[in-house]
C-alpha cells in the first residue's frame, strides 16, 4: 500500500519507471522538470485547467440547450495563448453572442 506526504526523487523516478512505465531518460526528465527546471509546471497547469472547466461550465449554464462542445473547443483553440481573464472575455462576448 502506498503511503502519503513527500517523496523523493528517486522513489518517484521508480513510480514512473515501473507503475507507468516511462523509459529511464524520460522517468530522469519529468522529476527534474518538475522538481527542479519548472517546479511551479503543475500548478500553473492545474490551474489553467481550472479556469478553463469553469469557463465552460458558465458557457454552458448561459447557452443552455444551444451550447455545442465542439464549437467552443474550436473557438478557445482559435484564440491561441491567452491569459484566463481574456479567454473568459473573448468566449463571453464574442463565441457566447454569436450561439444564441
Amino acid at each position: 500500500m502506498g503511503r502519503l506526504g513527500p517523496i523523493t526523487p528517486d522513489d518517484a523516478k521508480r513510480v514512473l519507471t515501473d507503475d507507468v512505465v516511462l523509459g529511464e531518460t524520460w522517468a530522469q526528465n519529468e522529476i527534474e522538470r518538475y522538481t527542479y527546471r519548472i517546479p511551479g509546471q503543475a500548478t500553473d497547469y492545474y490551474y489553467g485547467y481550472a479556469k478553463l472547466q469553469a469557463l465552460r461550465t458558465q458557457t454552458e449554464l448561459v447557452l443552455k440547450d444551444k451550447f455545442d462542445q465542439q464549437a467552443f473547443h474550436d473557438f478557445v483553440l482559435a484564440q491561441g495563448l491567452l491569459p484566463p481573464d481574456v479567454l473568459k472575455d473573448a468566449v463571453m462576448t464574442r463565441f457566447v453572442p454569436s450561439q444564441m
